[in-house]
């Protein structure tokens, strides 16, 4: 009787570690995307591809699209712009940015970038859809993440 007990609780430890593994997908998503197109995006879903951990808070969501349909999360854009800066095909790429002014995925090109809000990993980077004072463009952004120290890195606030 305690080994039928124990054997169960073996199956059923099993079905759950396999049920688990099968709920995320890779930070990695292959799909066609017809002109470069985003994919929508749920809270806790996808990895973001420069630190790895789990997408909870869109706020400052981003996508980042190559010529051969792989597309690359991140939840904060300075993260993002950091490790866009290290791909040699980094010209190729087309990059979806979250506004936080109207909530809408737009080009990253288009968008306006705060340097002073409060983002996930300390950035500062907010995009929004609408210009204001001490907003830069993005491609002011890519400089701005560039010349800063890599040692310095950017750190997780959640």
């Amino acid at each position: 009787m305690v080994k039928i007990i124990l054997f169960l609780f073996i199956l059923i430890g099993i079905g759950i570690s396999v049920s688990l593994l099968g709920t995320t997908q890779t930070s990695i998503v292959t799909q066609k995307t017809a002109d470069y197109l985003p994919i929508d995006r749920q809270a806790g879903i996808f990895e973001d591809s420069h630190c790895g951990m789990l997408i909870h808070d869109l706020t400052d969501a981003a996508q980042v699209i190559f010529p051969d349909q792989a597309v690359f999360f991140f939840h904060d854009h300075g993260g993002m712009a950091e490790w866009l800066h290290k791909q040699q095909n980094k010209h190729q790429a087309l990059v979806w940015v979250r506004t936080r002014d109207t909530l809408r995925l737009i080009k990253a090109q288009d968008a306006f970038f705060s340097t002073d809000d409060s983002t996930v990993m300390g950035s500062g980077y907010g995009a929004y859809e609408n210009n204001a004072p001490g907003r830069i463009r993005f491609d002011e952004l890519l400089e701005q993440v560039a010349a800063k120290p890599a040692a310095k890195g950017m750190q997780h606030h959640h």
